[in-house]
This record gives C-alpha cells, structure tokens and sequence, in this order.
C-alpha cells in the first residue's frame, strides 16, 4: 500500500501478485477469496478496506466511461454487470489482471496538468497504455470467437456480426489500408461520423471497433508519434472502452 501511495504502481501491485501467489498455494484455489485477488482484479466491493479508496477511483473513471457508453449508443451494460460479467470470468482471468493495472495508471494519467498531456512523448505514452486495453479487448475476444482464423480483425468481424452490427471484413481492410498510409489522418477521420470506408459512413460502435482496430496494429509495429492522439486522447480511449464495453455486453 505504501508504494501505490507513493505513485509507485510497478511496485505495487508486482508485490500484490505475489501476495496473490502466495495465497494460491496456501489455499490450493485459483482464485481465492482474498483481499490481493479482490485487488488486483478490481473486485472493489470485497477489497480490504486498507485499499479500497485506491480500487473506487478506477470503479468512478471505469463508471465514468460506461456511463458514456450507454447514454452514447442507448445501451444497457454498468458497473455491476461488467464487473460480474467479465472481472469476475474465470477464463478471463490474465486479461483482467492487466485490465486493472492499465486502468490504474489511466487513473494516473488524468491527475497530471493538462499542458503535460501534449506533445510527441504523450502520444507514445498514451498509444502505449492504450494499446494494453486493446490487448484486453483482443483478448476478451478471441476467448469467444470460434473462427480458425487469428487476429484482431476476424475477432472484430466477429464481434460486429454477433452485435447486428454491419462492419465487415473488406471495410476493415480498407480502414487498416488508410492507417498504413497516413495513420494520424486517418485516427483524426474515423473518430468523425462522415468516416465512410467502402462509402458507408459507419455506426458510431463501428467506429470504435476500426479506431481499436487502428491501435492495435499501430501499437504493435510503431514506437513514432501520433498527433491525434494526444490531441484527441478522451475521444480515442472512449472509443477503446466502448470495444471492450460492447465485447463484454454481447459475449459475455
């Protein structure tokens, strides 16, 4: 506690797993009814009260984002069902744990001064945080998705057909084509509503699964700046959520 309090996360929640490790031999479970497993799963409503204050500021920005999420796209998933949906999927396990650790240095993030957040060096931080909440949603999906086909695109083809949505495979090929060529335009673009690859402008959750979509591959095959991301970083993590937000809803 006393090194998360101190800002220093790394530290913290290393030594929280290993708590959790220890546990798990003590107890012989996989997930026992402890205060590190409700720690570092984000189960805030069963952490020991010595954290708590720490686990409720990532349930508000968590709460904050999924309120958008239904107000934006009239839809139904809080708190409470994520949390029992997906924090608590025992197959999920791996993906949440690194789920709360970027959602806590998130929270980090949006207490450093404004004018801090702008700039090349931003852009690569964020695209680096960002990138490990698409690694969640990749894998939130693929523990779904029984396609033979890997990769991020058939899960998000997936994910479109199994929401009703109309996002196809050759829409996103054509968006991943654009980021290839001019990927800063095109991020600034497809969080627009005339995005229209194909000439279909896209539903507003089809923008974000392209958005994640984009971020996934720039985040795992570039380290150069990116404009629109430090520029436009709220609108881009939103759109991250929503992803993850409409996976767990539909999937899980």
């Amino acid at each position: 506690m006393s090194a998360l309090a101190r800002g220093d996360l790394d530290r913290g929640y290393l030594l929280m797993h290993q708590a959790l490790e220890e546990n798990r031999r003590a107890t012989g479970s996989a997930i026992p009814n402890t205060p590190a497993r409700a720690f570092v799963s984000l189960d805030h409503a069963k952490v020991d009260p010595a954290f708590r204050g720490w686990l409720l500021d990532q349930a508000g920005l968590l709460d904050s984002l999924l309120q958008s999420y239904r107000a934006t796209h009239s839809r139904l998933l809080d708190l409470d069902g994520f949390a029992r949906r997906f924090l608590g999927a025992r197959a999920a396990t791996e993906a949440t744990f690194l789920f709360a650790y970027a959602l806590a240095r998130l929270v980090r993030l949006s207490r450093l001064p404004r004018f801090a957040l702008s700039g090349g060096f931003a852009s690569q931080l964020e695209l680096g945080l960002i990138f490990d909440v698409v690694l969640v949603l990749d894998a939130a999906l693929a523990l779904k998705n029984p396609s033979p086909s890997v990769g991020f695109k058939s899960h998000a083809v997936f994910l479109s057909g199994t929401a009703k949505l109309s996002l196809t495979d050759d829409e996103l090929g054509e968006a991943n084509g654009r980021f290839k060529c001019a990927f800063d335009t095109t991020l600034a673009d497809a969080l627009r509503t005339s995005f229209a690859p194909k000439g279909r402008a896209l539903s507003p959750l089809e923008r974000s699964i392209v958005v994640s979509y984009g971020l996934r591959n720039r985040g795992a095959h570039s380290v150069a700046s990116v404009p629109a991301l430090w520029e436009r970083f709220e609108d881009v993590k939103q759109c991250v959520f929503d992803s993850l937000f409409l996976a767990v809803e539909t999937l899980y």
